[in-house]
């Protein structure tokens, strides 16, 4: 029993390898000698993980040269991952590790630790920000704002940069921290203007600074990242759907480049699939956040055999837009359409009733963030990928989908809920 254990831990090690974005396809994975060193476990447990891995396609065996990635790889890791019950096998020590205890015991002492924070901000924003007290804009950012919280714990001092995502200003950052020789980085990842850290991040890896990305996986770099399952949550969310009977989702999520959200889509594609429920049936919407989308939200209602009877909103934004829409429908919630929207907890804007969320809480992201960093400051051995639980929030706006049913001399189908609520 106990070499079961340390074989289903191991698996969860090295899908949390894969989800972090450390390899790419068609690079080599790690080689069952290396498996064997870096978590001190015998050769057939790490063959059997390996086999694990080659057997569900996320890596390939190759006679006489080893184990590769395969295409789709860290997105197949992000799903695997949750229903792994059991902890990760904690890795031992390597020279990384060491190599920073020896920095650290050559250099600034904890209490005197000076950490650049690089977060999201406009373009009229200055690239640094040396009074914090006149930067009510960092302070409202709720993701930073666990930063904040966890340094002044600490005692650690805080550098922050404002990232418009142009490559002048990144340039800019990049080469002020360079001069400022931190003890460390932690850089958030632009959201809705998705723009990567990886070209910003380059010259800090080089000189060995180390680095924690948030809402960012590691890039190839030697990072280390805090970031949400993002595949995991749109994936949990449909399943959820499909049990109460649901059929027709509507996706809808930001025109935006880049993966954040696009991968909630792509975990409630696997979901039907799974469920062999058809693609059309899965409708994923692209709009804009900056102009009104309700004309196009009210189109999609009109017909009432092709409507869907639920919509996942990757993000909460736009939520305001589809409450009018379905008012100006008179489709009644949950009762016709039920609504899930994933959001911060502070950020949730007003509409007529609360609605069922997936919350997730950026402060603590913030904090984690910081406390990873100190952990790597320490020389402790740190997962490459932590991934930030999420929380389910219920207040009634999901229920069974409605039954259609004949009436009338025309065979007009009609709705009823199967089990109203509300």
């Amino acid at each position: 029993m106990k070499k079961v254990v340390l074989y289903e831990q191991l698996i969860k090690a090295l899908l949390a390898e894969l989800a972090s974005g450390l390899y790419r396809e068609g690079q080599r994975f790690i080689s069952k000698r290396k498996i064997c060193k870096r978590w001190k476990i015998s050769d057939p447990t790490a063959l059997s993980a390996l086999r694990w891995l080659v057997e569900r396609g996320l890596i390939e065996a190759r006679p006489r040269s080893g184990y590769y990635v395969s295409g789709q790889s860290q997105k197949d890791a992000l799903l695997h991952l949750p229903r792994m019950r059991t902890l990760p096998l904690a890795q031992q020590p390597g020279w990384e590790s060491r190599r920073i205890v020896l920095r650290r015991a050559l250099g600034r002492p904890l209490s005197q630790r000076t950490i650049a924070v690089i977060a999201p901000g406009p373009a009229e924003s200055p690239a640094r920000l040396r009074d914090l007290a006149k930067a009510p804009l960092l302070r409202s950012f709720t993701r930073v704002d666990g930063v904040f919280e966890a340094a002044r714990h600490h005692g650690a001092a805080l550098e922050f940069f404002v990232d418009n995502g142009r490559p002048k200003r990144r340039q800019e950052i990049a080469r002020q921290i360079l001069d400022l020789k931190p003890s460390g980085v932690i850089a958030f990842r632009r959201l809705v203007s998705y723009v990567p850290l990886q070209p910003m991040l380059d010259a800090l890896v080089k000189a060995d600074v180390p680095v924690v990305t948030v809402f960012d996986d590691c890039e190839g770099h030697n990072v280390h990242s805090i970031n949400l399952n993002n595949v995991a949550i749109g994936y949990d969310v449909a399943r959820r759907l499909l049990r109460l009977g649901h059929r027709r989702l509507a996706v809808i999520l930001p025109e935006t480049t880049g993966c954040y959200f696009s991968d909630r889509a792509l975990g409630c594609a696997q979901a039907f699939r799974e469920a062999k429920v058809p693609a059309p049936n899965l409708l994923t919407l692209r709009l804009p956040l900056t102009t009104s989308s309700r004309p196009m939200l009210r189109r999609m209602l009109t017909d009432r055999e092709k409507r869907p009877t639920a919509f996942f909103l990757t993000t909460v934004t736009f939520l305001p837009q589809l409450w009018q829409a379905l008012k100006e429908r008179r489709l009644a919630v949950p009762r016709d359409v039920s609504i899930v929207a994933t959001a911060g907890a502070r950020r949730i804007p007003e509409s007529p009733r609360a609605v069922d969320t997936v919350l997730i809480n950026f402060p603590q992201i913030g904090e984690l963030a910081f406390r990873t960093l100190m952990a790597v400051l320490d020389g402790k051995v740190v997962d490459r990928s932590t991934f930030v639980r999420v929380r389910y929030n219920a207040s009634g706006t999901v229920a069974k989908a409605p039954i259609e049913r004949a009436d009338g001399p025309g065979g007009r189908s009609s709705a009823t809920c199967a089990n109203p609520i509300g």
